[in-house]
């Protein structure tokens, strides 16, 4: 009986010291299977120290979601239940967890109620990572983009679909590179990127590579994730044409004297005509149309 006790005993105290043994990232990448591309051990605790590459929680406020980067690969960090854990970009942290994915993203994945569970500060205000340069050619590749998953990485030199003016908010878009490779980016709600005018020119894109594919095997849905605004760099991000009417000795109550409304820059080869016609008892005055 005694030497079942101390067997357990010490059982709990490999378990704990595995826990608290720092790995690296990469070594995690390496616990899924080679067809679905999901982890193959969920029970055991594992430790890693990272740096924050996320501005923003990703994730709805009752909970913590970022990505974390070391010398080997990057992660998903999600921690259900949190509102509080919220890191900020070039914190260094240290996550104490399970592993798991959601839609094929590895992520280490924590419960806020649960007390072996942790995500420690241990500095702030490191610089991020280098970004590393986002290849399209790899997703078709799932053995080389899920080593990438996870990474900060940049889009160089890409174009951005410029069917709609501004960003739509928890929705995706397309980016096309000199050879005409697309790529799919996801515009989080939760950035200040949302309601942005889109960069009409070649611009490199900062994010996260991240996943959402919804069913074994999880080998599509790969996405680059910026997270502010000014991820976007480079491209000629077009100003706000403001145009204002002052109106004066109105008769019709309830009219406005300053009307103002704004739109987007044109695009190259779009025209924009304005023509002003003033009414007075002599009847409509009108003034030849100004184009620009």
């Amino acid at each position: 009986m005694l030497k079942n006790i101390l067997s357990l005993w010490l059982l709990a105290l490999a378990i704990q010291a595995s826990a608290q043994t720092v790995t690296n990232i990469a070594y995690l990448r390496t616990l899924v299977d080679p067809v679905n591309y999901v982890p193959t051990n969920t029970t055991d605790l594992f430790t890693v120290e990272g740096v924050v590459t996320t501005h923003t929680n990703i994730t709805t406020p009752a909970n913590a979601q970022f990505y974390i980067q070391d010398n080997t690969a990057g992660i998903t960090v999600f921690v259900s239940g949190s509102s509080t854990i919220r890191p900020s970009a070039g914190d260094l942290v240290r996550v104490i967890g399970p592993l798991g994915h959601f839609n094929g993203l590895l992520e280490l994945n924590l419960l806020a109620t649960n007390a072996s569970h942790s995500v420690t500060t241990v500095s702030t205000n490191n610089p991020l990572p280098a970004a590393t340069l986002l290849q399209f050619s790899w997703q078709n590749d799932p053995a080389i983009i899920e080593l990438q998953e996870g990474k900060y990485v940049v889009a160089s030199n890409v174009f951005l679909d410029a069917s709609t003016p501004t960003f739509p908010s928890g929705q995706t878009l397309l980016i096309t590179n000199g050879t005409g490779e697309t790529f799919t980016v996801f515009i989080d709600a939760r950035t200040d990127i949302v309601g942005q005018t889109k960069p009409v020119s070649a611009v490199s894109i900062f994010g996260v590579l991240g996943q959402r594919d919804t069913s074994d095997p999880r080998t599509t849905g790969y996405q680059l994730i910026p997270t502010r605004y000014a991820d976007f760099v480079g491209g000629a991000k077009p100003p706000v044409v403001r145009f204002t009417n002052v109106l004066e000795n109105l008769v019709r109550p309830g009219d406005l004297p300053v009307n103002s409304f704004a739109e987007n820059v044109l695009r190259p080869g779009e025209k924009l005509a304005l023509q002003v016609v003033i009414t007075g008892a002599a009847g409509p005055s009108r003034r030849p149309l100004e184009r620009i």
